[in-house]
């Protein structure tokens, strides 16, 4: 746990995107009960072609995900129902991590305070919405349970 708690919140950054961050302040801290919620906005504003919200990663969102699929969402980009993610979340180098890290990472994340938020759907522009579906590379599975 401590290995994942580390890997979230120093190496993967988990927490930084996945949490609600108080921008009013240097360096936008992490607003107390809200690690895991999601609802973090990267849109046009930054360049990007779209509006993308970090999903709740929190217990209460991933109740019924397996290690496997939060595996496969983190390294591969694709969430458990088949869905694109969009790469403002690096899964193309954290498919590059030892899978013994993610491991750690997934029990760490589960033992978050389930927090109940849902926030909005992401939505690429065009034609961003079609390359979406082109983006995702497979990968295996190989060590997680799930």
């Amino acid at each position: 746990m401590a290995r994942g708690k580390y890997l979230a919140y120093h190496v993967s950054a988990c927490i930084d995107c996945h949490s609600t961050r108080n921008w009013s302040k240097f360096s936008g801290p992490i607003k107390a009960g809200t690690i895991g919620k999601g609802g973090e906005t990267f849109d046009q504003r930054m360049g990007l072609p779209g509006k993308f919200i970090s999903r709740n990663i929190t217990p209460y969102n991933l109740h019924d995900w397996t290690d496997g699929d939060i595996y496969r969402a983190i390294t591969t980009g694709v969430t458990k129902d088949g869905h694109p993610l969009f790469s403002v979340m690096p899964y193309q180098s954290y498919g590059k991590m030892d899978p013994r890290d993610f491991k750690a990472i997934i029990a760490y994340i589960r033992t978050l305070k389930p927090i109940t938020y849902d926030p909005p759907a992401s939505e690429a522009n065009f034609p961003m919405n079609l390359i979406l579906q082109t983006i995702p590379v497979k990968k295996t599975v190989a060590g997680i349970i799930g």
